[in-house]
């Protein structure tokens, strides 16, 4: 079981923006999955933990709980104390989508991370902030300056509306947008590869001897040839284009 928790990024270290819950409802699953007895649960919950949360379970849980639920009760309350509590308050304060769209993610799927944040963090914020209508500012705040989300922000003045309910609506309003962005990609796409198709020069200079033709043009160079003759068709004569019996076609010097 080990093995499924080797992966550092799974693991909780007690950041702002990690509730520690999650994991231990992942780790519920997991031990019911592999039929580990309850009073067994206690010798895995370091592999749940890394940074600052482990160094916390070695030197002040291990010697002193003695039972899986305990100790998630202490690690709980360690990081849920009023001052991380008004850290996760200045985390919702200063989230915005444009910070995921500035590291290259599409606005859709910036939207999507947003809303993940907001509704994960909201839960360890205090319990006078924690309403629906908070969590609905939140989201409300950090996409503020996006035209498409001007109609779904503008309903919050009149209806009540929840963090679940806004992210679907600003959802639908981007939806329209990033389709006819796709359309117009795909129509510059044609133009801007026929605008590299090499259909030769108009004129080839430096003694090159013939008026140029496109390469596709075919029934030109048939007929560019029909005017040799044997005067004409032998070697290049100074002054006139070669292959020609026009006299007035002159060459480039």
């Amino acid at each position: 079981m080990g093995n499924r928790l080797k992966d550092q990024s799974a693991k909780f270290s007690g950041k702002t923006e990690q509730l520690w819950d999650d994991y231990t409802t992942h780790y519920d699953l997991m031990t019911r999955d592999f039929g580990v007895l309850a009073k067994h649960k206690l010798q895995f919950p370091r592999n749940l933990l890394s940074g600052e949360a482990l160094r916390f379970y070695l030197n002040d849980e291990m010697r002193t709980v003695v039972s899986y639920e305990a100790a998630c009760a202490k690690i709980r309350e360690r990081f849920l104390s009023p001052v991380r509590q008004g850290r996760a308050k200045n985390f919702l304060q200063l989230l915005l989508m444009s910070d995921f769209v500035a590291k290259g993610l599409s606005e859709a799927d910036a939207l999507e991370e947003t809303y993940k944040l907001a509704a994960r963090v909201s839960k360890m914020v205090p319990l006078s902030f924690n309403g629906d209508t908070h969590r609905a500012n939140i989201l409300r705040s950090a996409v503020i300056g996006y035209s498409w989300a001007m109609h779904p922000l503008s309903r919050m003045d009149t209806h009540a509306i929840s963090l679940q309910d806004l992210y679907g609506e600003l959802y639908a309003a981007l939806s329209p947008q990033q389709d006819s962005a796709s359309a117009m990609a795909r129509d510059r796409a044609p133009a801007s590869s026929s605008a590299g198709v090499d259909t030769g020069p108009s004129v080839l200079y430096g003694r090159q001897a013939r008026y140029g033709v496109a390469k596709t043009a075919v029934g030109n160079r048939i007929s560019s040839s029909r005017g040799m003759t044997k005067s004409t068709g032998g070697g290049l004569r100074h002054g006139t284009c070669f292959g020609c019996s026009d006299p007035s076609h002159l060459l480039a010097h």
